[in-house]
């Protein structure tokens, strides 16, 4: 009888194992994935280095929750480039003699990165930068990619913008003596030409020489003295940006400055927040400089509001496009891993270089492309990302997008003529770029009430306050709310006496400066498919969401009114409008995305190929939670308690076999009942995770009655002993079985739950 107790504990600690193996310890991953990060960890760059590891610390631990890639485990080798093309080369070399190092992510500045990707061409290893803005970082490199808008693309970007937007046509030039700055302005007026711009004056310092400071503040006392020196756009870095801005901005001055990505970001307002004026004033200096940037995050995705959420959580900051730049540089290069077939062998590295390298260059149109905090990530043929630049003007130090973007046009079928709208300035092109002018709308919703939950129909009620703001004249009214149980009209003359009890009421028109301000109550009720994998610890997203009829995304964007909403403005979330009983706010978010259709819309020149319409959709995404307490103490404290009585059965006598049996088969069919209760409740087809506990009653009560089956036959035969050591047995296999499965159902429903 020993021999069966000893077979029986191995069978447990086996199967323990087994399931730690699989589920609780992530680390026994059979194999391991390195990837490389160049920063500047040192040097004047190295405040930058660090806001380039948030991203990718951030997105590593996202996808390491998850318990990495098919099974492998990432680990990072981190460099100090230092910012210095010598170091980059010396760092390249030495990551490309790494036989398991599969791929690089960085350098920082394009100078850097230059220097090390001649060591990538010729090593044959793939590499992502979200920083180094320069063509030739890529150019040439077919190893080499890059997801943040070029230098010359950058430059061409600003004319356009100030001609056809800001309607300005004289300009004064500051830029710095290296290679962005020269880049970029040189860009510029290759296009500022071809749009009959005057550059009325136009000046360069070199930060490096000892006279910086002095040329500068001659540089700015020659625009301060002119009469017309236009819009100022200022090329240059971060430091020299913010000297420029202060000397312009002042009482009284009416200068308009304007500056590349490196105004975009903390970084610039930490350098004005060095001077006391803008710390005591917030805004004093930085309101209404404008920037370009590759991310804005008023005008992001669902994805790139969870990627601020977490950002700020985790590192107390708003995260600039430098962290969201590299936050998807590392999910590209973990989705490259994954998908490009490869195999973990020192023997196949080269090959396995060679086949993320295949996957980048394959994400090469809309339809192929990864969708990123920043959109979606698609390379052209030089392998530089295909994707405009944002456009935002600061307020209060946030970076807000104007209301006025250029969107990508995906089908130029749709354009109907694309002189004119050249010539009007709706449509720009920029080498292959071809962009429409797209109307910004700022959206804003504020919750009042949820409430009416239905979790069968998926249904429930939400009363909420709904305003746009804009400028020009503009169909606000002509929305339709994809997730609404009935029609909702906006327009008053449109409403139809219905059986409902919504309520729809304008309750506000107003017209402020340049903007038209028209504001809504509604109470309505709305459907999200719900998903109940992980009940009884499931969340649930309930959402609002509404598109415009019939202006497409590149005509027109819906954005989150971020300087009037509470959600945004307060410091605490206000979650006081939730009314479900049994239920609490877990996260909210705001946010724009994008809906597509596929169409021909009857035009033969579609019939043979993917029409693709795409429209701007508002979310309003509040997810909840059940409360545990009192739904465990009604649900799973039932599961306990047949688990605990099972239990008993080992403590009672074998010789008691119809007590042991009744037990057994009681609890049997207590399980069975409650577990039909829960199920037809829900009446979904697939597994839940309070079905794992039900099998495991299941599975306790089979081995209970086989337990009592066998001590009673033991005794009939006369082995009291073996009959006692089975039940010594039992008492130790019965608590095993029921912990293990609950640390796998609390590690895959609790622990490891968004």
């Amino acid at each position: 009888m020993k021999k069966v107790i000893f077979i029986c504990l191995a069978i447990l600690f086996v199967s323990i194992a087994i399931i730690s193996a699989f589920w609780l310890v992530p680390s026994f991953q059979k194999e391991v994935v390195y990837i490389a990060v160049a920063v500047p960890m040192s040097g004047e760059a190295k405040e930058i280095g660090k806001e380039m590891l948030e991203g990718v610390h951030l997105c590593l631990k996202k996808i390491s929750k998850k318990g990495g890639i098919d099974g492998r485990k990432v680990k990072l080798r981190i460099y100090d480039d230092k910012n210095d093309e010598g170091t980059a080369r010396k760092i390249a070399a030495e990551i490309s003699e790494q036989d398991d190092t599969l791929m690089v992510i960085g350098h920082y500045s394009s100078e850097a990165s230059i220097a090390a990707g001649r060591v990538y061409r010729e090593k044959g290893i793939p590499a992502i930068t979200a920083s180094a803005s320069s063509e030739l970082v890529t150019y040439g490199n077919k190893y080499y990619f890059s997801t943040v808008p070029g230098n010359s693309f950058q430059g061409r970007f600003i004319a356009n913008y100030i001609s056809k937007v800001l309607k300005e046509d004289t300009v004064s030039i500051i830029f710095e003596e290296d290679y962005y700055g020269s880049n970029i302005v040189e860009n510029f007026q290759i296009e500022a030409a071809k749009l009959n711009m005057t550059i009325r004056m136009k000046g360069k310092i070199d930060s490096k020489a000892e006279n910086s400071d002095a040329e500068l503040e001659r540089l700015v006392s020659e625009i301060r003295a002119a009469d017309d020196p236009g819009i100022i756009f200022a090329a240059t870095h971060v430091s020299a940006g913010a000297m420029i801005v202060k000397s312009l901005k002042y009482p009284g001055s009416s200068f308009t400055v304007v500056g590349p990505d490196s105004f975009a970001g903390r970084l610039f307002l930490n350098e004005l927040r060095k001077f006391p004026q803008e710390r005591l004033l917030s805004g004093y200096y930085s309101d209404g400089i404008y920037a370009v940037s590759p991310f804005i995050i008023d005008i992001g995705n669902e994805d790139a509001q969870v990627f601020k959420d977490e950002f700020v959580k985790k590192y107390d900051a708003e995260p600039g496009w430098i962290a969201a730049g590299y936050y998807d540089a590392m999910l590209l290069a973990l989705k490259a891993i994954e998908n490009a077939g490869i195999e973990v062998k020192r023997e196949s590295v080269k090959d396995n270089r060679e086949k993320i390298r295949d996957y980048l260059a394959g994400l090469y149109n809309y339809e192929t492309s990864l969708r990123g905090v920043n959109g979606d990530i698609y390379f052209d043929r030089n392998g530089n990302v295909n994707r405009p630049l944002a456009v935002g003007a600061y307020r209060n130090q946030k970076l807000i997008s104007e209301p006025s973007q250029y969107q990508p046009v995906t089908n130029l079928r749709g354009v109907d003529n694309m002189l004119k709208e050249i010539l009007e300035g709706r449509l720009i092109k920029i080498d292959d770029h071809v962009m429409m002018k797209t109307r910004l709308v700022y959206t804003g919703i504020d919750i009042n009430e949820i409430s009416d939950l239905n979790v069968l129909d998926e249904s429930y009620v939400v009363d909420f306050y709904l305003w746009f703001r804009y400028e020009g004249e503009f169909d606000c009214e002509n929305i339709e709310f994809v997730n609404a149980d009935n029609i909702i009209e906006l327009d008053k003359s449109k409403q139809t006496l219905r059986l409902t009890n919504d309520i729809i009421n304008k309750v506000s028109e107003k017209k402020t400066d340049d903007f038209t301000v028209k504001g809504y109550r509604i109470r309505a009720a709305f459907q999200s498919d719900f998903d109940f994998h992980a009940y009884p610890f499931d969340r649930q997203t309930l959402r609002v969401q509404f598109r415009h009829a019939s202006e497409t995304r590149d005509k027109l964007i819906y954005i989150s009114d971020i300087r009037g909403m509470r959600f945004f403005s307060a410091d605490e979330h206000n979650t006081d409008y939730n009314a479900l009983r049994g239920w609490e706010i877990d996260r909210e978010s705001f946010f724009q995305d994008i809906i597509t259709n596929d169409s021909t819309l009857g035009d033969p020149a579609a019939f043979d190929s993917k029409n693709m319409i795409h429209y701007s959709q508002y979310n309003a995404s509040v997810r909840i939670k059940r409360q545990l307490i009192g739904f465990l103490f009604k649900n799973i404290f039932s599961v306990f308690i047949m688990i605990m009585t099972l239990y008993l059965v080992y403590f009672i006598q074998s010789d008691q076999f119809e007590l042991r049996l009744s037990i057994g088969m009681g609890v049997l069919m207590t399980n069975a009942f409650l577990h039909q209760d829960v199920s037809s409740n829900l009446q979904v087809g697939y597994v839940l995770a309070i079905d794992y506990a039900f099998f495991t009653v299941y599975g306790l009560s089979t081995l209970s009655i086989v337990a009592s089956l066998a001590g009673s036959a033991l005794i009939r035969k006369g082995a009291e002993e073996s009959a006692c050591q089975l039940n010594v047995a039992g008492r130790i296999i019965h608590p095993g079985i029921s912990v293990a499965v609950a640390l796998v159902i609390a590690y895959l429903y609790v622990w490891s739950g968004e």
